[in-house]
C-alpha cells in the first residue's frame, strides 16, 4: 500500500522545486525545498488514498494541506507562497489518483471494508507520527 502511494509521489515530482519561484535571499536550495515538498506530498497522497476509509477524511486532508503550507511558508519566508506550494502539491497529487490506486489494490486482494479501514488507520498513524 505504501509502495503505491510512494510511487505516485515519485511520479508527481517530475514537477520539482525549480518550477516554483523562490525570491528570499536566504532561501533554501531547490533540493532542500523539493525534499520537504516530497514529504508533504507523501502525507497528502496517503490522506487522499485513505480519506474514504477514515473518520474525518476531508478534515485530515485540509490539515495536511495547511501543515504543508505552514512549513513551506516558513522555509521560503512567505506564507502566501507556502500556501501556493501546498495548493499545487494537492492538485498534482490528486492528478495521480492515489485513492483509485489504493482501492484497486485492495480490490485485487479482495480485502473487506474493515481491513481497509484498519490498513488506512495504520498508515495514518505512521504518517502523523513521522
Amino acid at each position: 500500500m505504501r509502495k503505491i502511494i510512494l510511487n505516485a509521489v515519485v511520479c508527481l515530482f517530475a514537477i520539482n522545486a525549480s518550477s516554483f519561484a523562490i525570491s528570499a535571499e536566504s532561501s533554501p536550495s531547490r533540493d532542500e525545498l523539493n525534499d520537504v515538498m516530497k514529504v508533504h506530498a507523501s502525507e497528502i497522497a496517503a490522506v487522499i488514498a485513505c480519506k474514504d476509509y477514515l473518520e474525518n477524511g476531508e478534515e485530515r486532508l485540509t490539515e495536511a494541506k495547511s501543515k504543508a503550507g505552514r512549513v513551506l511558508g516558513k522555509m521560503v519566508g512567505n506564507q502566501a507562497k507556502g500556501s501556493e506550494y501546498a495548493s499545487r502539491i494537492l492538485v498534482t497529487v490528486n492528478e495521480a489518483k492515489p485513492d483509485e490506486q489504493l482501492k484497486a489494490e485492495f480490490d485485487k486482494v479482495n480485502l473487506d471494508h474493515s481491513v481497509r479501514v484498519a490498513k488506512c488507520a495504520q498508515l495514518g498513524k505512521v504518517r502523523t507520527s513521522s
